[in-house]
Parts: C-alpha cells; sequence; structure tokens
C-alpha cells in the first residue's frame, strides 16, 4: 500500500512513498459510479504493514534507520464515513519488527476516511476515497526536530494536517492502495499491488 498516505503521513514524511508504479499495476478505465450503501462494511476491523524500513531514526544513532509496521482500524461511522485508528509501531533497526515497539503518538479516532465513489479498475472494484488526518494533540511544533522516547521526529509532527485522495481496494484479505500516478480528479488512476496492509 502506497506508505505516503498511511504508513508513513502518520509517521511523518508525508507518508513519503514506498512502492508505486511498475508494470504490475492496473489502469483506472473511468468507470465511475456513486459510493452505495455497504461501502463501509468491507473496511471495518484491523489491517497492518508488513515490518519495513522507516524514515525514523534513534536519537543515539540518527544514520540508521528504524523499522515499523503501521496499523490502521476502520470503525464505520455512517454507510460512506470510517473512522480510522493510525499507529505507527517503531522497532530498534536490528530487530526485524519483534519485540515490544514504541507506538507513536496518534490522532486516535479523529482521523476520517470518506468513501467519495466506487471505480471498476481494471476489473477490479476499487473505492475512490478522501482521508483527512488531523494534527496529533497537543499540536506542539519546533524549527527543528523533536525527540520522544529516544526517536527523531520532524518538528511538524504534531501539527501536520491534511485531506489526501487515494485509491482503495479490497482484495481477499489484503488492503491495496493507489501508485503515484494521478488523474486530472487528483485520485490515483492504478492500485499497487506492493506493500498491502493485511487483515488482522
Amino acid at each position: 500500500m502506497k506508505r505516503i498516505h498511511l504508513a508513513s503521513l502518520l509517521a511523518a514524511a508525508a507518508l513519503s512513498a514506498c512502492g508505486g508504479g511498475g508494470d504490475d499495476t492496473v489502469a483506472d478505465n473511468g468507470n465511475t459510479t456513486q459510493a452505495t450503501g455497504a461501502a463501509a462494511d468491507k473496511y471495518v476491523g484491523t489491517w497492518a504493514t508488513g515490518c519495513f524500513t522507516t524514515s525514523y531514526t534513534a536519537s543515539g544513532a540518527p544514520d540508521v534507520p528504524l523499522n515499523q509496521i503501521t496499523t490502521a482500524t476502520y470503525e464505520k461511522v455512517s454507510a460512506t464515513e470510517l473512522s480510522v485508528v493510525l499507529i505507527a509501531n517503531i522497532y530498534p533497526a536490528s530487530s526485524g519488527c519483534t519485540g515490544t515497539p514504541v507506538q507513536l503518538p496518534h490522532a486516535g479516532t479523529r482521523n476520517r476516511l470518506t468513501i467519495d465513489a466506487s471505480v471498476t479498475v481494471d476489473g477490479q472494484a476499487a473505492d475512490k476515497v478522501s482521508l483527512f488526518l488531523p494534527a496529533i494533540d497537543p499540536g506542539i511544533s519546533a524549527g527543528a526536530n523533536i525527540v520522544l522516547n529516544g526517536i527523531v521526529l520532524p518538528g511538524n509532527f504534531f501539527t501536520q494536517t491534511g485531506t489526501y485522495k487515494e485509491l482503495f481496494a479490497v482484495v481477499g484479505s489484503q488492503l491495496l492502495a493507489g501508485t503515484d500516478t494521478e488523474g486530472a480528479d487528483g485520485y490515483p488512476t492504478a492500485i499497487d499491488p506492493t506493500d498491502p496492509f493485511t487483515r488482522q
């Protein structure tokens, strides 16, 4: 899944994109319809990335990236809206994401996912969605980095906010996001089969 909108945005790097593009992606055929009443149901539950190298480092070893697993827990608010709890679980670089992680601060259930429309992408049912990520309390900022529990965070970690357009597809037990290629409407035009979130 494109971590620029889930796994890393939360983690800071304005979710600096991991994965994306490539010959394995599929094209948006433009077959768009309005989202239906049951659109939110398939997302309800907890999903997690695999272990990946994050953009964060430890204050004592700033040149060595740490490891991360991001979890996303969706709860239905309405037929086309869900709250999303995004948690970045940080592990030592040498751990392979084992042991007890450090959980970075997060916005709790104030994150919102709105399903804007359904779209068929090369025969695969998908949704065009808008993901709203609010600032994380207490909203502190710094001109330089912030060190929390030994982890170096960017100075805008707690104040960063935004709404991001995404393309989501649930395929079996996997949640896939779009590639970096966007259409005129701002949504990705293809699904990225790499870096999925897996239903827990």
